[in-house]
């Protein structure tokens, strides 16, 4: 699977993900992070501050397939990361959070509710592997991504 990232760097500038970057943005370059380091990716899809969090995807019905890596909302707006074309789904509907010890799904006071399985997301709710997330009428499975 490609991974690309659906949005910029929080850190560094305009989006460049990079030790250097962040330094440009307070005017300069520091010694430190100025040079270059054998063997360290310095590009956007292993940004410096992502190490040790875990990625997944969500694979909808039709086999598109999403990258999931830190936080990641879910609706009909377009400008959500995953927009979903159902007009059972809020228009903010969900947030999927990734940390070290894993994913949650969270609810966002939806109409129609989240539900992971069986079971409706009420607060905060871990998603596993294999796990079944719908979204109105919409169906997505879960995958944790081993890099």
């Amino acid at each position: 699977m490609s991974w690309a990232p659906t949005r910029p760097c929080a850190r560094g500038a305009g989006g460049e993900g990079t030790a250097a970057g962040a330094a440009r943005v307070r005017g300069r370059a520091s010694r430190r992070t100025a040079r270059r380091r054998p063997g360290v990716r310095e590009d956007r899809d292993r940004c410096h501050h992502r190490r040790g969090r875990p990625r997944g995807s969500l694979t909808a019905a039709d086999g598109t397939e999403y990258p999931v890596h830190g936080e990641v909302r879910l609706g009909r707006l377009p400008d959500n990361d995953i927009s979903i074309d159902d007009t059972k789904v809020s228009r903010e509907h969900a947030v999927i959070t990734g940390s070290v010890s894993g994913f949650a799904v969270r609810d966002l006071q939806s109409s129609n509710g989240t539900y992971v399985g069986e079971r409706r997301v009420s607060g905060q709710l871990p998603l596993s592997d294999g796990d079944e997330l719908t979204l109105g009428r919409t169906t997505f499975r879960f995958r944790m991504v081993e890099e």
